[in-house]
């Protein structure tokens, strides 16, 4: 049975029921085509795609390390990926529509982590829209996302942030709108993932949620269930870029970061710009330069206990604050 919902802002249908789309909206507009458990003629076989010039490169995902094989198909220009554990992705340079096959040993929902996750950023870009590789809360009416590699604490962050009131926008990756004079963060799935150990410490005992996947650690946190509601889009606010957490650290550090180096930050972790042509870059560039100068931009160093979360989400809110009444002073 087919299924059609919002998810970033788009209209996905998908031919079969896949985990993680529970509580999405539903909708009648189909923007993204996905077709699960087969693909296009087209898409050749793995030899062939070693023979032709690759991406490759190491994806940090729920499951640890995965090595994946990219490629762009001959004449049609699509993209074929091809992930270490047999799963093979087949997406239309205009990013309309998405293929996706798995070997028996997978299951829809192993195969979901890729496809709500990196294959969704390689569509929007494809789409014309930047993908920070961040997560969002609200804060006062207006999001403030959260940049950093994997590894910075991003969704545990985000999490202790909703579970103190904030809610929560987008985890993992955060798309960007271009409304000309202003920029707004699109809500994502109202659902975050977490290793056991950040589950255990915000929530209680981390048994107690569900696995996002059968063959994965991580868990699975329903923020609806948790109170936070169904997020909306919100202005963009500001960023903060997390740098490794300090386990001697006592409290949070904050200072301002100038707008090239965010530039520079953005684009470096940004989701699939391995893949773009020259025009795409050139796009990507110039959107991050104005952002940069049209939001707050701070750095944060954190302290790496998870005891002191509930101090530095006061910590945060208390300077996001701060800064913003010295702007408008």
């Amino acid at each position: 049975m087919s299924v059609t919902c919002i998810l970033f802002g788009l209209g996905i249908r998908f031919n079969a029921a896949l985990s993680g789309l529970e509580g999405l909206p539903r909708t009648d507009r189909v923007d993204v085509d996905f077709t699960l458990g087969a693909l296009p003629p087209h898409s050749g076989t793995l030899a062939q795609a070693r023979g032709r010039t690759p991406y490759v490169s190491t994806l940090e995902t729920d499951e640890g390390h995965v090595e994946l094989f990219a490629t762009r198909l001959p004449g049609s220009k699509d993209f074929r990926l091809d992930y270490d554990d047999g799963t093979v992705v087949v997406i239309e340079s205009d990013g309309r529509r998405v293929w996706a096959d798995w070997p028996a040993t997978r299951t829809a929902d192993d195969v979901a982590t890729y496809l709500l996750g990196p294959v969704m950023g390689l569509v929007l870009r494809l789409r014309g829209v930047l993908c920070l590789h961040a997560s969002a809360v609200a804060i006062d009416g207006r999001s403030i996302a959260f940049v950093g590699v994997s590894g910075a604490g991003k969704s545990t962050l985000v999490a202790a942030m909703g579970r103190a009131g904030y809610p929560v926008l987008s985890d993992d990756l955060v798309p960007i709108r271009d409304g000309g004079l202003q920029f707004e963060v699109i809500a994502s799935r109202p659902r975050l993932r977490l290793w056991p150990r950040s589950a255990d410490a915000i929530y209680g005992p981390a048994h107690a949620l569900p696995r996002i996947a059968p063959a994965s650690e991580k868990r699975m946190v329903d923020l609806t269930a948790q109170g936070n509601g169904v997020p909306s889009d919100l202005p963009l606010g500001g960023a903060y870029f997390l740098g490794r957490r300090e386990s001697a650290l006592a409290s949070a550090r904050f200072g301002d970061l100038d707008a090239r180096s965010a530039v520079m930050a953005m684009i470096a972790d940004a989701f699939a710009s391995r893949y773009l042509d020259r025009e795409l870059r050139a796009r990507e560039f110039d959107l991050a330069c104005r952002l940069a100068r049209q939001m707050t931009l701070r750095r944060l160093t954190a302290p790496d206990d998870l005891s002191s979360l509930p101090r530095l989400c006061d910590a945060i809110a208390a300077d996001v604050r701060t800064v913003r009444h010295a702007r408008a002073a």
